[in-house]
């Protein structure tokens, strides 16, 4: 799964916006704030998308398994 059109923020604001989707993915699987894959460009700023990948797959995504 990709997350796609999220704010373009500086590494330092990196983790702070991990945070919050960790709170938002969890109430629907479950993952880490390690696993989570958020590139940075070469002026460290983040791209605006992730990569979360889920530990728990949500109800809705086994169906499709």
């Amino acid at each position: 799964m990709v997350i796609d059109g999220l704010p373009v923020v500086p590494e330092e604001n990196k983790q702070k916006l991990v945070r919050f989707l960790l709170r938002k993915l969890n109430t629907v699987g479950k993952t880490r704030e390690d696993a989570i894959f958020m590139p940075l460009n070469d002026r460290k700023m983040s791209e605006g998308y992730v990569i979360p990948p889920f530990l728990v797959l949500p109800n809705s995504a086994k169906e499709w398994i």
